[in-house]
């Protein structure tokens, strides 16, 4: 298939954790089929529920074994895992 924006060359499928990605190599451009943004979201969430229980689950050991946190140590790291980067390596 002919890439639809710059026309110049043929579309690259690649197979992500069972999504099909259409990848341009000349611009660059990623084309999903109908129902792939809807698996590539369900993806998303359900690995930002994984992180945050993970983070949570972290969070609730470390607090085990002091008395608070005074000097404001524990906090939560601003920067989140970017789970749709690993589908572009």
């Amino acid at each position: 298939m002919e890439c639809p924006r710059c026309r110049s060359g043929a579309l690259r499928a690649c197979l992500r954790d069972g999504i099909e990605i259409d990848m341009c190599a000349q611009c660059r451009g990623v084309w999903l089929d109908r129902g792939e943004l809807e698996k590539l979201l369900e993806r998303g969430v359900r690995e930002e529920a994984i992180a945050e229980a993970r983070w949570l689950d972290r969070a609730r050991r470390d607090e085990g074994g002091r008395d608070g946190d005074p000097e404001g140590e524990h906090v939560r790291p601003h920067r989140r895992y970017a789970w749709f980067r690993d589908l572009f390596d």
